[in-house]
């Protein structure tokens, strides 16, 4: 249906990403890169209305969904699930939200970036961020993106062509290489300095509810 939304992990583990779909609240998990079959969407998580999340939460090498709902995120450790094993509050409603291995301890985290300001937690837990890293400018035209390269994920800014990716994992005064049509040269990004060495008050709230999603 156009109405389908794809969502992309490594749901068995087998270390090769692969496309299933969701359908409001949901989803035909494949595991496969070229399915033959019709998708069967069986998985009920959540509400048609939730944001929805792909990461490995718990580090056991298979990715898994969180929904979000305002500032809280409901988690669950195995795709397929229909209710959540745990929820957190983090950052607030409008802030961006963005998933990766920001430590390189093997387990997905959140971050939130709030203008060129990213507020990274690297336990998924209720609390204020770890870190806040200022990179890149407030210009309108900069799109952020991030890629994964081994273990950690790394921060990009994408300005019309020309791709500035940072050479270590969000760090506060980054130096990148810039890609322009995939070659580097070797250029420097925008730099900046961390707020301070007290990590933000950053949970808004603390959930009651620590299970179920309806």
């Amino acid at each position: 249906m156009s109405s389908d939304t794809e969502i992309v992990g490594d749901w068995d583990g087998d270390g090769k990403d692969t496309v299933s779909l969701r359908r409001g609240n949901t989803f035909a998990v494949n595991n496969v890169s070229a399915p033959t079959a019709a998708p069967k969407f069986t998985a009920a998580y959540g509400i048609p209305g939730d944001e929805y999340y792909v990461g490995d939460w718990d580090g056991d090498g298979k990715d898994s969904l969180a929904i979000r709902r305002g500032n809280v995120f409901h988690v669950s450790n195995r795709v397929g699930a229909t209710t959540a094993d745990y929820a957190i509050a983090y950052g607030k409603p409008g802030d961006v939200v963005l998933v990766g291995d920001w430590d390189g301890d093997g387990r997905d985290t959140f971050a939130v970036r709030r203008g060129n300001e990213y507020h990274i937690r690297n336990t998924m837990s209720s609390g204020p961020a770890d870190r806040v890293v200022p990179y890149a400018g407030r210009r309108r035209s900069i799109r952020r993106t991030l890629r994964r390269i081994g273990h950690r994920t790394r921060s990009a800014v994408r300005r019309g062509k020309t791709f500035y990716v940072s050479k270590s994992p969000l760090t506060a005064t980054p130096t990148a290489s810039s890609i322009t049509d995939g070659s580097a040269t070797g250029r420097s990004s925008a730099t900046g300095t961390e707020t301070g060495s007290t990590p933000s008050a950053f949970a808004e709230a603390d959930p009651a509810a620590q299970s179920g999603c309806d």
